[in-house]
């Protein structure tokens, strides 16, 4: 298993996470992964909200063992506990949740909680200064995180961003990269 160091070098390095939603069938899960894997991302994310969301990333990380794949929009510890068990290699939450964090690092994974408010993120980046998620559930303009990033520079944000296209994600995570951003969380539509 890859250490925390090397989960968040390789996000950071490829700069983008594709998102499978809870609304997509596993089938176009594995379709988007595989597409993706033949375009070189090989980074992606299962939103876990029930047992089923868990049985689907362990389908995935069954199916592309070279993928890196991380359970996201995470609310629950136990599912956190069970994703772990199902291969996950990093986790993605939408807050910042104590028993989340606790577990992450009494387990040496890579975890990623978030905040929607410049305030929220300051402090996220007190206790965990790797990596913040910033959803807003919006999407942000590329001036958006200059301004933000320019009045609290020690943030290390992953940017959680929607788009309708792979081709889109691709231009628009750029963007935000070269804006600030170590790292985007692509929801695709």
């Amino acid at each position: 298993m890859a250490t925390l160091e090397d989960i968040r070098d390789q996000i950071v390095n490829s700069g983008i996470i594709l998102n499978k939603r809870r609304h997509h069938r596993l089938v176009d899960a594995m379709k988007l992964v595989s597409s993706a894997i033949d375009r070189g991302s090989h980074i992606f994310e299962v939103a876990v909200s029930s047992k089923a969301d868990v049985e689907d990333l362990r389908k995935i990380k069954a199916s592309f063992p070279e993928a890196v794949v991380g359970a996201g929009s995470l609310s629950q510890i136990e599912l956190m506990k069970d994703s772990l068990y199902a291969g996950a290699d990093f986790f993605v939450s939408p807050h910042s949740d104590a028993a989340m964090i606790n577990f992450a690092k009494e387990k040496s994974v890579f975890y990623v909680p978030g905040g929607a408010s410049p305030n929220e993120l300051w402090q996220l980046a007190q206790s965990n200064p790797d990596m913040q998620n910033w959803y807003t559930g919006k999407n942000i303009a590329a001036y958006q995180l200059e301004d933000l990033k320019s009045e609290l520079p020690q943030l290390n944000l992953l940017l959680t961003v929607k788009a309708d296209a792979f081709e889109i994600c691709l231009e628009k995570s750029d963007k935000l990269k070269r804006s600030g951003a170590l790292a985007v969380r692509i929801d695709l539509a």
